[in-house]
C-alpha cells in the first residue's frame, strides 16, 4: 500500500489550474488530504498520469495562443510534481 499525503504547498496558481478555485467549499491553500492506494491503484494512477502528459505536452507544442498555453504549462508542471510525489511514496 502507497500512502501519499497531498499539502497545498505547492504554487497555488498551479493548484488553481488544475482543480479550481475551491475544493468542498474550502480555499485551496487550506487543502490538505491523505491518500492511500493499493499498488494496483498508485500503478493506475501513475500509468494515467503520465499518458495524460504525454497529450499535454503536445498540446501545449501545438497552442499559439499565449495566455492559454501558459495555463497549459502550469499544469504540465502540477502533474509533473504530483508524479514527483508518487515516486517519493514508494520509496
Amino acid at each position: 500500500m502507497v500512502c501519499l499525503r497531498l499539502l497545498s504547498s505547492a504554487d497555488p496558481e498551479v493548484v488553481r489550474s488544475v482543480l479550481g478555485t475551491t475544493t468542498l467549499g474550502r480555499h485551496i491553500e487550506d487543502t490538505r488530504m491523505q491518500i492511500d492506494l493499493t499498488d494496483e491503484e498508485w500503478h493506475t494512477v501513475r500509468l494515467v498520469l503520465n499518458d495524460y502528459l504525454t497529450q499535454l505536452r503536445r498540446e501545449i507544442a501545438r497552442t499559439e495562443a499565449l495566455d492559454f498555453r501558459h495555463a497549459l504549462v502550469k499544469r504540465e508542471e502540477a502533474c509533473e510534481h504530483l508524479l514527483d510525489l508518487l515516486v517519493r511514496a514508494e520509496e
